[in-house]
């Protein structure tokens, strides 16, 4: 994954770039960014394991919410 993603930040804009960082599987790396009180312990942290069933469980009872949200458009400005 971590290739992949060095892959696609070749494809980035510049300014992106510049504010965009991969850590790979160096977690020490993200800690200097993000406390470690707000990550889970899989990246090294002290807050409360991922738990993606609850993630899912959530995004699918927004269902209706995101369709509305969908309905809108956004202005292109390029």
């Amino acid at each position: 994954m971590h290739h992949f993603c060095l892959f696609i930040a070749t494809f980035l804009p510049k300014k992106l770039k510049q504010r965009v960082y991969i850590h790979g599987h160096d977690v020490k790396s993200l800690h200097r960014y993000i406390p470690s009180e707000v990550l889970p312990p899989e990246l090294g942290g002290t807050a409360e394991p991922v738990n993606m069933h609850n993630y899912q469980s959530f995004i699918l009872s927004q269902e209706a919410y995101i369709q509305k949200l969908n309905q809108y458009g956004f202005i292109n400005n390029t």
